[in-house]
């Protein structure tokens, strides 16, 4: 999935004017990672927050959290709600999926 940003990201002297999130890469051993280092670093997990969103974006685009969160806010919000529905859409389609084989 292609974010096409408001303003170029600058990272590692390259400037990204658009992010390749791709979220049908990471594993379930990604989240299980994540939650993990949420944890040692003394974060509440919530997998409904900004922060759990952001983690898993910074996981599939290989980009450090705190270099994301440099990003303006209507890119940000774009990002991290691309996540959200991501993980919305992967729950709905498992959901139905199990209706349909009852």
């Amino acid at each position: 999935m292609k974010i096409t940003l408001t303003k170029p990201l600058k990272y590692k002297d390259v400037e990204l004017e658009t992010l390749d999130l791709d979220l049908e890469g990471l594993t379930g051993q990604d989240l299980i990672d994540i939650e993990e280092e949420q944890r040692v670093s003394g974060q509440t997990v919530n997998l409904y927050s900004q922060s759990y969103f952001l983690a898993i974006a910074s996981k599939a685009l290989h980009i450090p959290s705190p270099v994301l969160k440099e990003l303006p806010l209507k890119d940000f919000m774009k990002l991290t709600n691309s996540v959200l529905l991501f993980l919305n859409d992967t729950v709905s389609l498992a959901s139905n999926q199990e209706s349909s084989d009852v």
